[in-house]
């Protein structure tokens, strides 16, 4: 038992894993990690709609090979695994996780918190 095989073919991100060598390209879904009871009608003044210390959620295949520490890239964006897990229901795996951190540069003009 598992998500669609197709869904993460037909919606998701390519990514690719690029601090190991041999670990085939993926495609999953990467979005911002939404933290419970943020306040999100709070405006924050930032770069190009990114927050540089901002986390992100991959929801991956059951098959997918990424380690704590990885390297992955996607979009042009470069993440660091910050942690991993599979989600199991009974014996199969369902999905695997992570939070990552982008790798950004720091421009004269960005706006912290």
């Amino acid at each position: 038992m598992n998500f669609p095989p197709d869904i993460f073919n037909k919606y998701g991100t390519e990514i690719s894993v690029t601090s190991r060598q041999n670990v085939k390209p993926f495609k999953a879904f990467v979005n911002p990690l939404r933290r419970r009871f943020q306040n999100y009608y709070v405006p924050r003044r930032h770069l190009a709609g990114v927050y540089t210390k901002d986390k992100y959620l991959l929801v991956a295949p059951p098959d997918t090979e990424i380690q704590l520490g990885d390297t992955l890239l996607s979009g042009g964006i470069q993440y660091t695994v910050l942690s991993t897990e599979s989600y199991i229901v009974r014996e199969d795996v369902l999905y695997v996780w992570a939070v990552l951190t982008a790798h950004t540069e720091q421009g004269e003009d960005d706006f912290y918190d």
